[in-house]
């Protein structure tokens, strides 16, 4: 995917996670544009991690695409908190804790059960 979805370009960066519908998308019966709050267990590039970026909460934007859903880092965090570290799809390993989507304003607590990690 080389950025996203013009319907999502005011509110969503370049940069996206992915991960299987069946984890977040299909289960929760969630659309493009619907929001997960997440928080950033660990963040590297070229093997070097970034500890100060650990435990930091960011917003990602949803665009499920044929039995995958991308999470679009939003603008807002991609800027405020990423940008000035060069990350770039494939050479970066990130672990994301996705704690809850925010669907028409409503939040929506996700794996209360268990942690989702992407």
């Amino acid at each position: 995917m080389g950025g996203p979805p013009y319907t999502l370009k005011d509110k969503a960066s370049a940069v996206y996670v992915s991960t299987s519908s069946a984890y977040l998308s299909e289960p929760y019966e969630l659309v493009a544009g619907d929001e997960l709050k997440a928080k950033i267990l660990s963040i590297k590039i070229d093997d070097k991690e970034y500890a100060e970026l650990k435990g930091k909460e960011i917003t990602l934007v949803l665009y499920p695409y044929m039995g995958s859903d991308y999470l679009f880092f939003s603008k807002k965090d991609w800027i405020e908190y990423l940008r000035e570290y060069g990350l770039i799809v494939g050479l970066v390993d990130i672990v994301l804790k996705i704690e809850r989507a925010v669907k028409e304003g409503v939040e929506i607590p996700l794996y209360t059960k268990r942690d989702l990690e992407v």
